[in-house]
């Protein structure tokens, strides 16, 4: 029972009907409830909880069993507290989360990584004082945190950091805060409250000592006091009982928590039965319970978070309720999807049965909503087709559709005029006994005879159906179709028809007719049109974007209910005369385009689209637009460090050793109506040169940073169009401990060091040498001039092997000068290859097989390089690099270049059938464009070249495919003419980015002569 059951809110009835009319019906029309389910499977800890909390981060906090659960929208963690089970919880407006839990309370706190953690304050509580159970009530005041449990009251001071405590004579009850007055009832005295350090008892008071009340707060008249079975109200002297016309049944239901949300309707949260509603004047409007989508029955407590959102905590786990929207479909008797949606208010007999009720159209018939404990739609009877347009008029209800325009009576229609289909009516502005109903054999008069509607005149179509109609100011009939706009003037003789279409501005496709504070206007795929007499042509709208509309509702307030594909929103005027666009206000139904809409007098609004269901919607319930922020939730490198948890303010930029260079971000904005929606852009200050792309992605990662300073940038864009503030994190990767500064002072000791020892190695072989020197002359004679003999071999060796490592223009110009000038070729073409399965085949060959086989290959492609006069620069690993159009430019380096890679393509196919060694298939990518050159090294001096062309040649190989040549859209820019290229169209290359690739596929049958016209020679 303990468990089970909370303060509870009666007297918020009370106040409710001083604060709003009587006459106010919450529940009588509303359907079923939106909620967002929480399952132990979600946020993986116990089924029972017992309170919720939002931060100021927007961040929810939840007591559970096992624990307290934290949830950003987007994850959930679990938290350890006290003994383990969290019965309640306090947020103070710091942001500190307060903790209830058995025999034990403290409060949450980031450590020096943001992870937040229980702190107990279980030490400042004497020993003698420890023995207490569960701590239900955490209540803030002033400076003070006051927790409250059957056996004791504690006060903490965090400022102080002190802590007071109280004992009952027996027990106390639970603790409850009015008007910044704290009370509570014990089982000795009664109802007590605090004044200064003592609880002074409240007069009359005395009669509660059982224990039987539930909670005291403030009321309308005063403070009130609810007990398990009566309520009753104190006027400072005595307390009077005064009864709820629904006692019995929260009675049995047992309440457990109370919330009076806008509009004044009071819900209900029992331990046994649901969630019940209550209306402003304390009479029944819903009982939801588990037949009707809910968890559970035995609900624990209620919390409504700064979005308005309703979060019910149960025995089987967390649900989040939007109040301000609930639904009708097929389980409340409204069948198929809904076309019209209208609220009979039209009929002259202000006692007529079917006056003010609501009436839907859908394509399986019309049906009208019975309002009451439990709304729900019934079908009209005759009705049973696609209904298309349902219209009050001072003779009753009409609707048209399948078969042609009906009238309605309650629950019953009857054919007024047979016709194939009625799209649309409209009542004449200038005749209350006048209507006009399109369709697809035409347009029609029709005049109310006293007992029905008859059909006066008709304008039949010429091929086009007329979708809809309207009368304007004089009196004239407008009518679309799919293709152009009709206006009928039937006010003369002689009927006038004008046809208005492209030349008029109005664009091909559906369009529609409404009327907006007078004003007649057309909704079409390239906007909203208004026609203009002056310039007999259509034009746009002020105030309204080139967008596709289909639907303009205009509500009571002036705002205007606008949809077309994928959107819908509000333009609600403003001070000024300006209008502010409020878009998808119904995005937790999951609606987009709305097909109906209906904005009432009192704010209410009906509405339907593609997903089968009505929508009704009352934005009183939505309170102002709350915050919206993002979140850095935590930061994490590969090895599993944590850098930040999430929460509080890091002391120090995070220094991160090179080994964690790469890193997870992972972030959250607590958008709670639909998290799922949220979209992120994120952006690396240091490495990105701009934001990503908006993504609904909640997390990103970062990989092989190099050593320095960066700055992680995300930012966050709800649904309705808000982008929250940018949060930022600093951080600082350091070098690795062979680039570090220490490491660089060691190497120069060592470089010293190796130099004194050469030069005393070489001083003290220069001296054995001169004592030696006069003793072996003719030797040495005769050894010098072998010594002639073989130096000039070996010069004539190290040219060899020069232009084997330089190109020969290159080497040159090193012997001549001692350096190479670095050049700067404007376009070359840069090839890689890759043998495919050459890591598989290192594991597995003997090593000297492994080299033999790497050899011949190669031997094989030096081989074809030399043949097309092409310079090889080196061989990394498997890897195999050339270039053409260097050091010498050549007008024809692409073909070359593409003519050697297909020439490679075919020795290793060669190679690969010869039935011995190694058997490798290659990939070759080719990319164009410019380069510097020159050579690197002083002992190991290698010519090398550089830029972004290298770069992306090496991203065309590894984006290629086994045998085949792939080359980038410059390098099929200039072979283009010469080869078959297969588009491949955009690559995701390693890089994360998109490229335009292309496969060669061979030499065009006019090659030869093409080459030779080009570039004035033969190809090699």
């Amino acid at each position: 029972m303990s468990r089970s059951t909370a303060a509870t809110c009666w007297c918020l009835l009370a106040f409710v009907v001083s604060a709003v009319p009587a006459t106010a019906q919450w529940g009588r029309e509303a359907g079923s409830l939106f909620t967002q389910t929480f399952t132990p499977k979600t946020y993986q800890a116990s089924p029972q909880n017992w309170a919720a909390v939002q931060d100021k981060r927007g961040v929810m906090f939840f007591g559970n069993t096992e624990g307290v659960l934290e949830y950003d929208g987007v994850t959930w963690r679990k938290i350890s507290a006290g003994t383990g089970t969290a019965t309640s919880l306090a947020v103070d407006e710091q942001g500190t989360v307060y903790v209830g839990s058995r025999g034990d309370f403290g409060f949450l706190a980031p450590d020096k990584t943001g992870n937040l953690h229980y702190v107990s304050l279980l030490s400042h509580v004497p020993v003698e004082a420890r023995k207490f159970a569960d701590v239900w009530s955490i209540l803030l005041l002033g400076d003070s945190v006051y927790f409250g449990s059957y056996q004791a009251i504690f006060r903490w001071s965090p400022r102080l950091g002190t802590l007071r405590i109280w004992k009952p004579a027996r027990a106390y009850g639970r603790l409850t805060l009015v008007n910044r007055v704290l009370y509570v009832v014990s089982r000795d005295q009664g109802l007590q409250r605090l004044n200064g350090e003592i609880w002074d008892p409240v007069p009359g008071g005395e009669q509660f000592s059982p224990f039987e009340v539930r909670a005291v707060y403030a009321g309308s008249a005063g403070m009130e006091l609810a007990t398990r079975s009566a309520l009753y109200r104190y006027d400072g002297k005595a307390f009077t009982k005064f009864s709820a016309p629904v006692d019995e049944l929260l009675k049995s239901s047992m309440i457990a928590a109370v919330k009076v949300i806008e509009g004044g309707a009071a819900v209900v949260a029992t331990s046994r039965g649901g969630l019940v509603i209550l209306n402003v004047d304390s009479s029944l409007a819903h009982i939801y319970t588990k037949e009707q989508g809910l968890l559970s029955d035995s609900l624990t407590a209620l919390y409504r978070d700064r979005e308005g959102g309703l979060w019910v905590t149960s025995s089987s786990g967390i649900e989040r309720i939007d109040l301000s929207m609930t639904r009708f479909s097929r389980a409340q008797g409204l069948n198929g999807s809904v076309y019209s949606i209208v609220r009979n208010r039209g009929a002259r007999n202000p006692g007529a049965r079917n006056q003010g009720q609501l009436y839907a159209g859908t394509d399986t018939g019309l049906f009208v909503l019975r309002a009451g404990t439990v709304p729900h739609f019934e079908p009209v009877r005759g009705l049973s087709v696609p209904t298309f347009v349902v219209v009050p008029s001072p003779h009753g209800l009409l609707a048209g559709g399948q078969g042609g325009l009906y009238g309605i009576t309650d629950t019953t229609a009857s054919v007024n005029y047979a016709t194939d289909v009625i799209y649309d009516i409209a009542l004449s502005a200038h005749d209350p006994d006048k209507v006009y109903a399109a369709g697809r054999g035409g347009l029609y008069e029709m005049r109310w005879s006293g007992t029905a509607w008859k059909s006066m005149r008709k304008l039949a179509t010429s091929g086009d159906e007329f979708r809809t109609v309207a009368e304007d100011s004089d009196g004239r009939i407008w009518v679309t179709t799919p293709r152009k706009i009709l206006r009928v003037d039937w006010r003369v003789p002689e009927e006038k028809i004008e046809l208005f279409g492209l030349e008029q501005g109005v664009p091909e496709g559906f369009k529609s007719l409404f009327r907006i504070g007078g004003t007649l206007i057309v909704t079409t795929t390239s906007g909203v049109l208004q026609y203009s007499d002056a310039a007999s042509r259509f034009s746009a709208w002020p105030g309204f974007p080139p967008r596709p509309v289909s639907t303009v509702r205009e509500s009571g307030n002036g705002a205007l209910w606008i949809t077309g594909e994928g959107y819908h929103g509000v333009l609600q005027p403003t001070s000024g005369g300006k209008s502010e666009w409020h878009p998808m206000p119904l995005l937790r139904s999951d609606a987009t385009e709305l097909y109906a809409v209906l904005p009432e007098a009192d704010g209410t609004v009906w509405a339907a689209g593609a997903e089968g269901f009505l929508i009704r919607y009352t934005p009183q319930s939505v309170p102002p637009r709350a915050p919206f922020g993002v979140e850095l939730r935590r930061v994490q490198s590969q090895s599993g460090a944590t850098a930040f948890s999430g929460a509080g303010t890091l002391a120090t930029q995070p220094r991160l050793g090179y080994r964690d260079n790469t890193l997870r971000f992972e972030f959250a904005a607590p958008f709670l109506e639909d998290p799922g929606k949220v979209e992120y852009q994120v952006q690396l200050e240091g490495a990105d040169s701009d934001w990503s792309k908006w993504s609904t992605e909640t997390h990103t990662d970062v990989t092989h940073l190099f050593e320095g300073s960066y700055r992680f940038v995300v930012r966050a864009r709800n649904p309705h169009g808000v982008v929250s503030e940018e949060k930022v994190f600093p951080f600082v990767i350091l070098a690795p401990w062979y680039r570090s500064w220490w490491a660089w002072l060691t190497y120069a000791f060592c470089a010293l060091g190796g130099v004194w020892g050469f030069v005393r190695w070489r001083v003290r072989k220069l001296e054995q040498e001169k004592a030696h020197l006069e003793v072996i002359v003719e030797e040495r004679t005769t050894e010098i001039r072998e010594q002639r003999d073989q130096i000039q071999v070996e010069e004539q060796r190290s040219q060899a092997l020069l232009l084997n490592i330089l190109p020969a223009s290159v080497a040159d110009e090193l012997k001549t000068t001692g350096t190479v000038k670095p050049q700067h070729y404007e376009e070359v073409t840069v090839c890689f290859t890759d043998f495919v399965g050459f890591t598989l085949s290192s594991e597995e060959m003997p090593a000297e097989a492994l080299v033999s086989s790497l050899h011949e290959y190669f031997t094989n492609f030096d081989e074809i390089v030399v043949e097309f006069g092409l310079e090889k620069l080196k061989t990394i690993g498997d890897s195999y690099m050339l270039v053409s159009g260097m050091p010498q430019p050549r007008a024809s380096h692409a073909v070359d270049a593409v003519l050697c890679a297909l020439k490679m393509l075919e020795a290793v196919e060669q190679l690969s059938q010869r039935g011995e060694g190694a058997i490798w298939s290659v990939r070759i990518g080719l990319h164009s464009g410019p380069v510097s050159a020159g050579v690197v090294g002083v002992r190991k001096f290698a010519f090398d070249i550089w830029g972004n062309t290298v770069n992306l040649a090496s991203r065309m190989e590894s984006s290629g495919a086994p045998g085949s040549v792939n080359i980038s859209a410059r390098t099929h820019e200039l072979v283009a003419d010469f080869f078959d290229c297969e588009a491949r169209g955009l690559v995701q290359t390693k890089d994360k980015r998109e490229r335009e690739m292309y496969f060669v596929r061979g030499p065009r049958t006019e090659f030869r002569k093409l080459y030779r016209e080009r570039f004035g020679l033969d190809p090699a």
